[in-house]
Parts: C-alpha cells; structure tokens; sequence
C-alpha cells in the first residue's frame, strides 16, 4: 500500500497505462479474427458439438455466425477446403448432386416455394464468389501474401477446437483487467498484479513469435489481423521490459 508523503511511481503508472491501451487494440483485432474464424461454415456448430456443456449459450449466437450449411455439411461430409465446400453446396442447391423438392409434371423446374428456386437460376460462379464474400471475404485480404481468410483456413487456426483469436481475445482481456487494477492501485513498487501482468505478457509475446513463426514459414501467408495483434502484444513486451530496467536501476 502506498504510505501517506509517498511520491506516486510515475514509469510504473504510465507503463501500466500504456499496457491498457495495447491491450484493448490487441482485444479489438482479437475478435475481428473472432468474427472471421466463425462465420466460416459449420464452425459454431463444431464449436458447440465440441464442448457441449456450453450449449446453452447457442440461442444466444447471433445469427450471422449460424451460416445455414448444417445441411450441407451432412451431403458434403465438412469438405477439407471451403472452395470445395462451397461448390458442393452449389450442387446441392441446384439440383446436380441431390435434386431438390421439384415438383413433378413441372419438367423438373423448382415450385414457387422452393427455397433454392432463385439460387438454381444464378450463375454458378457466381453465386459460389457471393458465397465466398458472404462467409470470409474481408478487407484483410489484400493478396496472396496477406489474406486473414487464407491463415484462418488452416489448421493452425485452432487449438483444441478453440479458435486462437479466442484464447488471444482472452489474453488481452486478461491484460486489460490486470492493467486497470494496477492503475486503481497505484503502487510505488511493482506489486503482485504487476507480477501476473509479466507473467501473461512473457507467455503471449512467446506465443504471438510462434504464430508469426507459422505465418511466415508454414503457411506461407500473413494474417494483417494477426500481425497487428502481434505488434500490439510486442509492444506490451517493450514496456514491460523497459519497467523492469527503470525499476532496477531505482533499486
């Protein structure tokens, strides 16, 4: 606690300030991944088939993130590539895989009610590029070398069924508490809550070179999402690193 008379630690309040900030940007990009990870097809319904004791949170998922493909997913059997998924959801739709409820005598022409009547009459290709945009397509993708919908695709995109975005927003939000408490606190030495907010630095600045790592060396594109996310988590590091320098130069 802080004695009456004693002069407030400023490196340590602006560092914990400036770790507020990064870690709300860090939180911001966090669930912009968030958003793209589970709006891809089947996703949500994977994630609650995976941890159903969470299951009662699914009539609370908003609607843009139940892409209607439950069906599809059943014909497709969850294709390994969303490109292939989508043309053979085109199929279904139209008929050339699995004929719909056309109405007989009609020579095969889907009825009025036919939920897919208009889908059937569009162009292939390019009902498959609104699909594409309607279910991942971002401002994120930029090109070949930096596209958030590329990365999100892989396999490293999730660990145990959690998207990473998930477990990052979760970090951030982790840091951002951490950070205002210590504010609230005041301390004039680095303190317990300073301590953890080390601790979750150091494992996400390792965990953020890792992701980076896999970026650049196995999957082969970057995610701008995931690079801001890094810079920010980068930045956390420098100021907790240049705090533990001042500190011990005032020991």
């Amino acid at each position: 606690m802080e004695t009456p008379g004693s002069r407030p630690n400023v490196p340590l309040l602006a560092a914990m300030a400036i770790v507020v900030g990064l870690s709300v940007y860090g939180f911001y990009t966090s669930l912009h991944l968030m958003d793209i990870h589970y709006r891809q097809p089947g996703r949500t319904a994977q994630f609650f088939e995976d941890f159903p004791f969470l299951k009662f949170l699914e009539p609370g998922v908003p609607k843009k993130y139940k892409v209607p493909v439950p069906e599809i997913d059943e014909a497709v059997k969850v294709k390994d590539t969303a490109e292939e998924e989508l043309q053979h959801s085109y199929n279904v739709f139209a008929g050339l895989e699995n004929p719909g409820p056309a109405a007989e005598g009609q020579g095969g022409a889907a009825p009025i009610d036919d939920p897919y009547a208009d889908i059937q009459k569009q162009n292939p290709k390019k009902w498959l590029e609104e699909q594409k945009q309607a279910q991942g397509g971002e401002v994120c993708d930029i090109n070949e070398n930096w596209s958030c919908k590329k990365v999100d695709q892989s396999k490293h995109s999730s660990v145990g069924g959690i998207a990473v975005s998930a477990i990052g927003a979760a970090g951030y939000l982790a840091l951002l508490v951490l950070g205002i408490v210590a504010l609230a606190q005041r301390p004039t030495v680095p303190n317990l809550t300073v301590a953890f907010i080390w601790t979750g630095t150091i494992i996400g600045f390792a965990y953020s070179i890792y992701l980076t790592y896999l970026e650049a060396f196995v999957i082969g594109v970057f995610c701008p999402y995931c690079v801001a996310s890094a810079l920010a988590m980068a930045g956390i590091f420098a100021v907790m690193f240049a705090l533990a320098i001042v500190e011990e130069r005032r020991a």
